[in-house]
């Protein structure tokens, strides 16, 4: 079992005891109209395309799937009792190459 399995499992858990979404999550999530189905559709089907084992807010990683033509973001934390969501948005160009996964290099718009 490779880390990002590892991670995917330990995610799955903790949300299947209970999810706790930060301001800024319930913010991002109102404003780019995502629901929490869709949240749900990510953490237990999505992938994990970045790993951030030294967050300051403890180990987190963000996950991604597509869902009804959106490529939709996950930013989340595994505790031991519950899913920490730090953050939910639909990916762009702007950060992501055409993939919407793999993330451009600062100063690449190409």
């Amino acid at each position: 079992m490779n880390n990002f399995d590892a991670m995917l499992e330990q995610i799955k858990k903790s949300a299947a005891k209970r999810i706790i979404e930060s301001e800024h999550c319930i913010n991002k999530r109102f404003f780019t109209n995502i629901s929490k189905d869709d949240i749900l559709n990510v953490i237990f089907n999505g992938i994990i395309i970045e790993n951030y084992p030294e967050d300051k807010r403890g180990r987190s990683c963000l996950m991604a799937r597509q869902i009804q033509g959106k490529m939709i973001h996950v930013c989340c934390s595994p505790k031991e009792d519950h899913l920490k969501l730090i953050t939910v948005y639909q990916a762009n160009n702007d950060v992501f190459e055409n993939d919407l996964i793999t993330r451009r290099k600062r100063g690449d718009k190409s």
